[in-house]
């Protein structure tokens, strides 16, 4: 792929992942149970631009979002979060295994170190919790779990159905008959 269209393609996921952190849903007072698309992003954008453009989205998304439509203090260890959502995905696709192989040990991994504990850490040491951390992230993951994968199976269907493989071929094609 060419690079202007790479840096191209960075940027759009990166505003795209913008917006979907401003919409991302708080369900409850303090904001530690949401609903967010940015697995999905973050996921895609590592797959098909490869780490450094997933970790670019990741913590660019997730940092701007905050600017834009801060939830409290921001938080560091969300944006290394969401970072790494976009680069774990990106080296397990280096790997000669199945795509749904890769996809689903890129999803367990970003769910233990993402989701369950960089998230949940950060969280909990940004707010006053009477429980403890593992008490914490067991309510926490209780629900954040069938969010993650929700956003996979909507991962899924686009790895699957080959429609960004094809959307990227055309517009690689376009961009190399321009120049």
């Amino acid at each position: 792929m060419n690079k202007t269209l790479k840096i191209t393609l960075t940027a759009v996921f990166t505003a795209l992942c913008v917006v979907t952190n401003i919409f991302t849903i708080p369900l409850n007072p303090s904001a530690t149970q949401v609903f967010s698309f940015v697995y999905f992003l973050c996921f895609v954008a590592g797959i098909y631009l490869g780490p450094i453009s997933g970790a670019c989205v990741g913590f660019l998304g997730d940092f701007i979002g905050h600017l834009i439509h801060p939830l409290g203090a921001y938080n560091p260890l969300i944006g290394l979060s969401c970072m790494l959502l976009g680069v774990i995905p990106a080296l397990m696709w280096k790997l000669k295994w199945k795509n749904w192989v890769k996809l689903a040990l890129s999803f367990v991994i970003c769910l233990v170190i993402c989701t369950a504990f960089l998230n949940c850490l950060g969280i909990y040491l940004f707010i006053n919790s009477s429980k403890g951390f593992f008490a914490f992230m067991l309510g926490r993951m209780a629900f954040q779990a069938p969010v993650a994968l929700g956003n996979l199976v909507l991962i899924y269907i686009v790895v699957a159905s080959k429609f960004v493989d094809k959307l990227l071929l055309k517009a690689n094609a376009n961009f190399s008959k321009e120049n």
